[in-house]
């Protein structure tokens, strides 16, 4: 609104401008040119700025999205737990500090962008807002390359590098926004015993942690 009265003000001055010249002339045929002139200047004018007002990028909605994430820890050794400390012990537990990081597509790519980063709060609980489409949801190890040689043979299984390899170029979870918020959002993490970070292929060999 403020853009097109700016624009009428601008318009309105250069036919202002305008007139005043036209009374300077003394020549009636002078006068006739100059009005058909004066015309067709304004005419231009007008035209172009209704193709600036018509190229304006439009401003992309943006839809809320929020869930939870939750973590599960299996139980490592130790006396044996009585039934009531074990099903505490087993309840889900909200995730705190944890980060995931978003690219567009299906697929994870170096040559995408991160649009957006998110970390979940103290009640487990996370929301951020993006334009509608399609995204990938990925873990922190999944930003850079992946580079076979972080993982030498005889510290892991071929097994293992190969299910890292699928692991990396899949997403967490593949994230399509439409038209409405997306509230019901609900991830959990659940730690095997002796699994490295949050990579299900690797697993910890070695003596028995204390």
């Amino acid at each position: 609104m403020i853009c097109s009265i700016l624009k009428f003000n601008q318009l309105f001055m250069e036919f202002v401008f305008l007139v005043h010249l036209y009374l300077k002339f003394e020549m009636k045929n002078y006068r006739l040119l100059f009005v058909v002139l004066a015309i067709s200047c304004l005419g231009l004018f007008g035209q172009k700025t209704k193709k600036q007002i018509g190229s304006t990028t439009p401003v992309l909605k943006k839809i809320s999205i929020s869930g939870v994430v939750m973590q599960t820890s299996s139980y490592c050794g130790g006396a044996e737990m009585p039934p009531e400390l074990f099903e505490e012990y087993s309840k889900p537990r909200p995730y705190n500090g944890k980060v995931f990081y978003i690219r567009k597509g299906k697929v994870n790519s170096i040559n995408e962008p991160v649009v957006l980063s998110f970390t979940v709060n103290a009640s487990g609980t996370f929301s951020f807002q993006l334009p509608a489409g399609i995204y990938s949801i990925f873990q922190e190890p999944q930003l850079k390359p992946f580079n076979k040689k972080e993982y030498p043979l005889g510290s892991y299984t071929s097994e293992e590098i190969e299910c890292l390899k699928k692991w990396w170029m899949k997403p967490y979870f593949v994230l399509e926004i439409k038209e409405k918020d997306i509230t019901n959002l609900n991830f959990n993490f659940h730690h095997e015993c002796f699994a490295i970070n949050d990579i299900p292929c690797l697993q910890y060999n070695g003596p028995m942690p204390p």
